[in-house]
């Protein structure tokens, strides 16, 4: 299956084989939807989507409802969303023009602790190594993510309950970051607007 969002402000569901749409288009968002993941909770998969309505939404794939209320919390539009599993917890990270990216534990729908990425600019790529290890459980976990020129690197390590310790390692390309991927720990690929660069960041 292949999951899309649109300036229509719907979610939709393909079948991959046919390009058939699968069941009715997921309305709720109330503006373009900028971004979208799977990801799975308790054992079931769902879509995570982030719009320019500022809200995080998450939807059962197979009967295409709601999971829960909207996540809030950001003050720009979530432009983009990743999904992943920390010390076995289904969580999502998105990424917002308020220059910030947060985490929310799918299962509970309340955030994973007060994460905030003091970016420069607008937050425009992001992406999660699931295998590093869990800022919910007390071990550091490492984000990547693209903001105009720059990328970043962050190690978030959980100190306790609602206490966060974040360092971040920025990278300056000289060209706009379109997207950007984990590679392993320490390396991650971005995609910009002169082609591919390929980056290592101190672990």
């Amino acid at each position: 299956m292949i999951v899309s969002g649109g300036d229509d402000r719907t979610v939709r569901v393909w079948d991959l084989a046919t390009g058939t749409p699968v069941g009715d288009p997921l309305t709720g968002h109330d503006g373009w939807v900028r971004s979208v993941a799977v990801g799975e909770v308790d054992g079931r998969p769902v879509i995570v989507s982030g719009g320019d309505d500022r809200t995080v939404r998450v939807w059962d794939l197979a009967t295409g409802t709601p999971v829960g209320d909207p996540l809030t919390g950001h003050d720009g539009a979530v432009n983009v969303v990743a999904a992943g599993k920390l010390d076995g917890r289904p969580v999502a990270i998105s990424g917002s023009s308020d220059g910030t990216a947060k985490a929310w534990d799918l299962a509970t729908g309340d955030p994973a602790g007060d994460l905030f990425i003091g970016h420069p600019g607008i937050v425009q790529s992001l992406a999660i190594w699931t295998a590093y290890g869990s800022a919910l459980g007390g071990k550091p976990v490492r984000f990547g993510s693209g903001v105009g020129h720059l990328v970043a690197a962050s190690t978030i390590t959980a100190l306790g309950d609602d206490a966060w310790q974040s360092e971040h390692t920025t990278t300056e390309l000289g060209s706009n970051v379109l997207a950007v991927t984990w590679g392993g720990t320490a390396v991650l690929a971005a995609g910009t607007e002169l082609g591919i660069v390929t980056l290592e960041f101190p672990q």
